[in-house]
């Protein structure tokens, strides 16, 4: 069934920069971000497992909520949820996303387990996709370290008995941050635990460093 467009951004011209954006709507393009890193990872797997990957222009796509009375949050959702910006609020806040040309949004109608609803969905244009990687790159902790909720995940993740931490244990956030599509500071232990990388040891090795102070001479 052939989706419809709903609200579509205005595209910037390429020499145009993003104007800046308040806390609440960088936290959300973050996120957004994040979703769309997480599907690529997805697909960047069933590609190295020999399975069939979906067109960008479907996958890019990330799915914000349902119109149904049934309807369950979505992962975009439960991670606006986790860093306590989902709210009433948060149409608005995507309005302006869109108005800014850093997202793009349509409706489509789609199958749940209750029965046919609207879902809508996001996608990040280049745009927004080049905001969040000049202000925050995916890679590289800031030079004051991990957020600290953030730190406390991996430092859990070290600290569990083999063969790892349970993946309950920690938010889904969290171990999107912390994992491959992230810092890849952890992996997986096997289908059900995290366990901590060489890259994720050093980094806490090194914030131990700094927190103890440099030995005297």
């Amino acid at each position: 069934m052939s989706p419809s467009v709903a609200a579509r951004a205005q595209k910037e011209p390429a020499h145009a920069k993003p104007r800046p954006l308040n806390p609440r709507q960088s936290r959300y393009l973050e996120l957004v971000y994040h979703a769309d890193q997480e599907a690529e990872e997805h697909q960047r797997r069933q590609w190295h497992q020999h399975r069939r990957r979906d067109p960008a222009d479907r996958w890019r796509w990330i799915p914000y909520s349902a119109d149904h009375p049934r309807a369950m949050l979505t992962g975009l959702q439960q991670s606006l949820l986790e860093a306590g910006v989902h709210d009433p609020g948060s149409g608005a806040t995507l309005a302006a996303l869109i108005r800014r040309g850093l997202i793009e949004a349509r409706t489509i109608q789609v199958e749940t387990p209750h029965g046919p609803a609207r879902q809508r969905q996001v996608r990040l244009t280049r745009a927004g996709r080049r905001a969040v990687r000049e202000t925050q790159p995916a890679h590289s902790p800031s030079l004051t370290g991990l957020p600290e909720w953030l730190e406390d995940a991996l430092t859990a993740v070290r600290n569990a008995s083999p063969p790892g931490l349970h993946k309950t244990a920690i938010s889904r956030r969290a171990a999107r941050r912390l994992g491959p599509a992230g810092y890849h500071y952890i992996d997986d232990a096997n289908a059900w635990a995290y366990k901590t990388t060489s890259k994720g040891i050093r980094y806490l090795a090194r914030r131990h460093f700094d927190d103890c102070g440099r030995p005297s001479n």
